[in-house]
């Protein structure tokens, strides 16, 4: 991972892709390659020692070698935040399910196809 990376956010209103329980995650683009990522981005704690993020960095690298498993390529820590930069995968279910009238029985299939491998692999290691 490299910290000294910059990141630039896409444009107002295509920006956010989600959130969950302790983070949101943005669309952006690294400032030289001009590479598509996600960037998620968590609260922390100066009393915490290994933050959720730490932690979810340290499986993802554990996890690599399986399409489904996005790769980490940078970690930075501000006073109040923490951010990881890393690999930007597709377009989740939830986001398909926004765009249109339903999914097709083709992706369904893909998807939960590319579920079963990501198991597979993990459960290979």
């Amino acid at each position: 991972m490299t910290p000294a990376l910059k990141y630039a956010l896409a444009p107002y209103g295509k920006a956010f892709l989600g959130d969950g329980g302790y983070s949101v995650v943005f669309k952006a683009t690294e400032e030289g390659s001009g590479k598509q990522v996600a960037i998620k981005k968590s609260r922390i704690s100066k009393k915490v020692k290994r933050s959720f993020l730490q932690h979810e960095i340290r499986v993802l690298q554990l996890l690599q070698g399986q399409a489904s498993i996005p790769a980490v390529y940078a970690y930075g820590r501000l006073p109040h935040f923490e951010y990881m930069a890393m690999e930007l995968l597709g377009p989740s279910v939830a986001q398909m399910l926004k765009e249109g009238a339903g999914l097709l029985v083709e992706t369904v299939i893909q998807v939960v196809d590319q579920t079963l491998m990501a198991l597979k692999h993990i459960h290979s290691l």
